[in-house]
């Protein structure tokens, strides 16, 4: 209890493998896919949306159904969209906040293709690359997204206009969301690659002049390398 009422993220799925189907002493690795994300966080992404009375919102990554909640408390539950590629944590949040009495629309499906409805607002609590047409469509003309470019810390907002444009700009804020995926989990990086090169000496050796840098923990270097490469990077450190 203490950690669920904390303001910290908690990883629920790893690998495809939910939290409620662990069993004390297994050991699960790959990358997380699911998680209650840090509540303070949740609070900044659904400001940034410039949530009113009466909108009708979609909430992208349902993860344990905290942002539903929120929103469905604010709203109403009737105006309320949740979504996640997962099935189960679907199945769940559906039966936790009807426990509490919340009933919004919950459906498992993929983020990046068609959506369920159209909206006012739409709030990501996943980070997407490029951010998919379908967005877009289903957002009424005056709506507003949110959302983080995948594999950065840039949190993106963009309003539709009546010609069916977004206009947006990059937030004096910044946040990390997992980004979206079609299945189970990622697709596998290019370890095989990164083997062969440390294997390999290469036609010239020599000593940099300069530390090496970890990528994934200097966020403002990594977001910079995202957006002026056309299909991002991959990265990886040993100390």
């Amino acid at each position: 209890m203490a950690a669920a009422y904390s303001d910290q993220t908690l990883i629920t799925q790893v690998a495809g493998k939910h939290a409620d189907h662990a069993h004390f002493g297994d050991v699960v690795s790959g990358r997380p896919t699911s998680s209650a994300t840090l509540p303070s966080l949740v609070v900044r992404m659904l400001r940034h949306g410039e949530i009113y009375d009466g909108a009708r919102v979609l909430d992208v990554g349902t993860g344990s159904g905290y942002s539903a909640a929120l929103l469905s408390r604010l709203l109403g539950d009737g105006r309320v969209t949740s979504i996640d590629v997962d099935p189960y944590p679907v199945e769940a949040a559906a039966a936790r906040l009807d426990a509490i009495g919340l009933h919004p629309k919950l459906v498992a499906c993929d983020a990046t293709g068609p959506l369920p409805g159209e909206f006012d607002r739409i709030v990501s609590m996943v980070s997407v690359r490029p951010i998919p047409p379908s967005w877009l469509a289903a957002l009424k003309p005056g709506g507003r997204l949110v959302t983080v470019i995948a594999n950065t810390s840039l949190i993106v907002t963009a309003v539709k206009t009546a010609d069916g444009k977004a206009v947006g700009h990059i937030a004096r804020d910044w946040a990390m969301f997992m980004p979206t995926r079609s299945g189970g989990d990622y697709p596998p990086r290019s370890h095989e690659l990164f083997d062969l090169a440390r294997e390999q000496r290469g036609e010239q050796v020599s000593r940099g002049r300069f530390p090496v840098v970890d990528t994934g923990g200097a966020w403002e270097l990594r977001s910079m390398l995202e957006v002026i490469t056309s299909g991002g990077i991959e990265h990886d450190f040993e100390g």
